[in-house]
């Protein structure tokens, strides 16, 4: 075989390689999308952990839902193209956290790789649905009676979240064999450390639903409603999502 044959021959072995290269990089994997609420609990406790009981004098945040709009996904991949795409839901989602219920498949398929940053958007709200609605029990003090609680975060809002292997990982591997778990996690306590027993105490009730209550919003309330979402720092320090 002459050189320039030769070179050809290698030159064509190349071309093939990269191509399947290239092909594999476009192969999907499948993700799929979990929920999880991490409650909070504030007071002095007779249990901890769930199942959560109402403390002496406190409260607890263990139940809430979330309406979600549209997803955008934005991922950097070590090869390959990056990946950017945007889901629109035909209509809003409803979560439940307490339970992880989705009333809707959200799954989704997107090219296989090495992903050195994935960033979700999620669009909040959508059919008159509350964006976010946080609910628990509290009581004032030893004697009073359990009394129910809600927050709501009634503003249609983009969430951004920069996602995060699991473990110990520093990169997120989706594999078309392989798939994987995006579970999004919301904290209570991001927005609910920074209520106290003066507060508690100062609390306005409402009726709701024929029953007495709590609430928490830009209607009630309203002054304690955004000390919590400034002293947070936004809704985004509430959310996590974690690739597994």
């Amino acid at each position: 075989m002459s050189k320039k044959s030769l070179f050809l021959t290698i030159f064509s072995i190349m071309l093939i390689l990269q191509a399947c290269v290239k092909d594999e990089l476009t192969m999907p994997a499948k993700v799929f999308l979990d929920f999880e609420l991490i409650p909070y609990q504030e007071g002095n406790s007779l249990k901890s952990g769930p199942p959560f009981e109402t403390p002496v004098a406190g409260m607890i945040i263990d139940q809430g839902n979330i309406t979600i709009e549209s997803i955008i996904f934005d991922g950097k991949r070590d090869e390959g193209k990056d990946v950017y795409f945007v889901s629109n839901f035909a209509s809003p989602v409803l979560v439940n956290l307490e339970n992880g219920h989705v009333d809707s498949d959200l799954s989704f398929d997107i090219p296989q790789g090495v992903y050195n940053r994935i960033e979700l958007s999620l669009t909040l709200g959508g059919n008159n649905e509350i964006p976010l609605l946080l609910k628990g029990r509290m009581k004032k003090g030893p004697l009073d009676n359990k009394m129910p609680l809600r927050f709501e975060y009634i503003f249609n809002e983009q969430i951004k979240i920069v996602a995060e292997p699991a473990g110990k990982a520093n990169k997120i591997v989706l594999r078309r064999d392989n798939p994987a778990n995006a579970k999004i996690v919301v904290d209570a306590g991001v927005l609910f450390q920074f209520i106290g027993f003066p507060e508690l105490n100062d609390v306005n009730t409402s009726e709701f639903n024929d029953e007495e209550m709590v609430i928490i919003s830009a209607e009630s309330n309203i002054d304690l409603f955004r000390s919590m979402v400034m002293q947070s720092r936004g809704l985004e320090k509430a959310f996590r999502v974690i690739f597994d």
